[in-house]
C-alpha cells in the first residue's frame, strides 16, 4: 500500500487509485488513512494460508486462514471506503 499511495500522490490524477489486498503490512491502517476513501478503488477479501507455498496463488477462504480480517476490514473501513468487495479466491 505504501509504494500505491505514494505513486497516487505523485501522479495526482483522480482516476488513480489503489484496490486494498490481504497482505502483511504493519501499517496498513495509517497507510489506509493517508489514501483516503478517493484513493481506494476496490477491496479484496481472502484469507492468508498457515502452510502457503505459492505466494500468489494459494490464499484461503475467509476463515482458512490466519489474517486477521476483522482487523483489515475496520481499517479499510475506517479509511472511508464503502465500495465493493471482491470474494475470489
Amino acid at each position: 500500500m505504501r509504494d500505491a499511495v505514494d505513486i497516487c500522490g505523485a501522479v495526482d490524477a483522480p482516476n488513480l487509485g489503489a484496490a486494498v489486498d490481504v497482505w502483511w503490512d504493519r501499517d496498513l491502517d495509517t497507510r489506509l488513512q493517508r489514501a483516503g476513501m478517493d484513493r481506494i478503488f476496490g477491496y479484496h477479501l481472502c484469507d492468508w494460508l498457515a502452510d502457503t507455498r505459492d505466494v500468489l496463488l494459494d490464499r484461503g477462504m475467509m476463515g482458512d486462514g490466519v489474517a486477521d480480517l476483522k482487523a483489515i476490514r475496520a481499517s479499510v473501513e475506517g479509511a472511508g471506503y464503502t465500495g465493493p468487495r471482491d470474494f475470489l479466491r
